[in-house]
């Protein structure tokens, strides 16, 4: 292989790139510009990621055995990520209605990280039912 021809694969490969670039930066120049006019709005993924938060928080927070064993610690963990995943699902099907009319899609990085957010509540709310059931019987 050549100089040259080395070259010439790194000045087509940038070329390529900066064409990518550019088409992805037309089209979200168009949802936005959608997004605008439309006036689309998906405020359940914000009301998702602050449940899913709510819960992750109640999960990781250090409250200590005594608290954590306590049955409505547990439980508005539990709630917190049971109603994150379902604002985080009603959400998706919003962006997915969306999706099939005008191919964009609203706030999907808050949706999915909501969607995470909450899955990590209930299965620590699970955990943590799991330990103290253990510590009892």
């Amino acid at each position: 292989m050549s100089v040259g021809s080395f070259q010439k694969k790194v000045a087509d490969e940038t070329l390529h790139r900066d064409k990518l670039r550019n088409l992805n930066t037309k089209e979200l120049q168009r949802q936005s510009q959608i997004i605008t006019s439309k006036q689309l709005k998906n405020n359940e993924s914000y009301i998702a990621f602050v449940f899913g938060l709510v819960g992750v928080i109640f999960t990781l927070f250090p409250a200590g055995i005594e608290v954590q064993m306590q049955i409505w610690y547990i439980l508005s963990t539990l709630i917190s990520g049971i109603l994150g995943y379902y604002f985080s699902v009603k959400a998706s099907r919003l962006n997915q209605k969306y999706f099939r009319q005008y191919r964009l899609k609203v706030h999907l990085k808050i949706t999915q990280l909501a969607l995470y957010f909450s899955a990590f509540a209930i299965f620590g709310s699970i955990i943590m039912t799991m330990f103290t059931l253990s510590l009892y019987f």
